[in-house]
């Protein structure tokens, strides 16, 4: 599992440097990997998530098998949503807080490896 956790404030460029991250340490491995994102603590969502977040979902590595997203505010879970509705990416979980993300990561891992999970 990778754990990114977002700032109060930041910039899509160092979103990008991130997800770049990300994308390397993906490729450094051939086995199936998840991602937690903590996004609650951001105050401020930037503009143009919509967009940002669709181009992040398509672009993950073909091995990134889960993402757990973990925010408190309801706002940012339902834009989440339709992110994910318009990208119709169906390997993303979110979580009010990093107890369910935990959960969520451990079931998954579960049904992963008994082969119900691709």
């Amino acid at each position: 599992m990778l754990l990114q956790v977002y700032e109060q404030t930041w910039q899509w460029g160092e979103y990008r440097a991130s997800f770049e991250q990300i994308t390397q340490l993906a490729g450094e491995v051939s086995y199936p990997i998840g991602i937690i994102a903590d996004v609650g603590g951001i105050r401020r969502i930037p503009a143009q998530a919509v967009l940002h977040g669709s181009w992040a979902l398509r672009s993950l590595p073909s091995n990134v098998a889960l993402s757990i997203v973990v925010t408190p505010s309801a706002f940012t879970l339902s834009l989440l949503q339709m992110i994910q509705t318009l990208t119709r990416y169906d390997k993303i979980r979110l979580a009010r807080n990093m107890r369910r993300s935990t959960s969520s990561a451990t079931s998954c891992t579960a049904l992963e490896r008994s082969g119900q999970l691709h």
